[in-house]
């Protein structure tokens, strides 16, 4: 059992920063229409794995609309868009769609859906 007088065993171990998720509505809404099975993991995504390291699983988007924002995170065939605010410790969950539209702007996606020819 470690002495928990001694400090030998955590030299040199940071300990991690949790970061705030906030789900925004509309990513909200993009889960809920999730298969059950999918949602259940996008909530665990959310929930956890975001809180403790936004980029684990991600990467920074360079292409606009969306350049400087991360995604986040895999769900199957949907991909989990948010912001990282580091001197904050937040992140802020904008979207989580199907990867044929999570990179475009909302604007973009509901003409598709109206037009998808």
């Amino acid at each position: 059992m470690r002495d928990p007088e001694s400090d030998d065993d955590l030299s040199g171990l940071e300990l991690a920063t949790r970061y705030a998720v906030e789900v925004e509505p509309p990513a909200v809404r993009e889960i809920d229409q999730l298969p059950a099975a999918a949602a259940e993991a996008g909530w665990e995504l959310l929930l956890s794995g975001l809180a403790v390291n936004p980029r684990r699983r991600g990467k920074r988007l360079t292409e606009p609309p969306l350049e400087g924002l991360y995604r986040a995170g895999v769900l199957g065939d949907h991909r989990v868009v948010c912001e990282v605010d580091d001197e904050q410790h937040a992140v802020s969950v904008l979207s989580v769609r199907h990867r044929a539209d999570a990179y475009l702007h909302p604007g973009d996606v509901a003409a598709r859906r109206r037009d998808p020819g």
